[in-house]
């Protein structure tokens, strides 16, 4: 558990300071499998999730601050939607699109800068 932590926090920092994060065999899907895809990232007011497969009912977008709080909880209800993003403080999100019944099926993460 240590180890992980100690890598978690070695790949943020690698992110904040503007580094390239290694990619981690396993956890990078490449862009052809991706079934999101969102801009601009780094984000100052908003972003846009735009969804490659036809949208369930019930599908949510929450988004994560880096210490794991829940910061939002969006419904899905179209291919392509804007998130306004205005309230959050600058720093690392990560976002998880769930299926109706909870499963996580695209996880990512984008940079707020204000």
């Amino acid at each position: 558990m240590r180890s992980a932590l100690t890598i978690l926090f070695m790949l943020a920092g690698l992110a904040v300071f503007g580094q390239k994060v290694p990619d981690m065999p396993g956890n990078s899907p490449r862009e052809e499998e991706r079934k999101v895809s969102f801009f601009p990232n780094p984000a100052t007011t908003y972003i846009t999730f735009e969804f490659k497969e036809t949208l369930k009912r019930g599908t949510q977008i929450q988004v994560f601050s880096f210490l794991g709080r829940q910061v939002k909880n969006i419904q899905a209800t179209a291919q392509k939607m804007t998130v306004n993003i205005s309230d959050l403080n600058r720093g690392i999100y990560v976002f998880q699109v769930r299926d109706p019944s909870g499963r996580i099926i695209e996880s990512n993460k984008f940079q707020v800068a204000q």
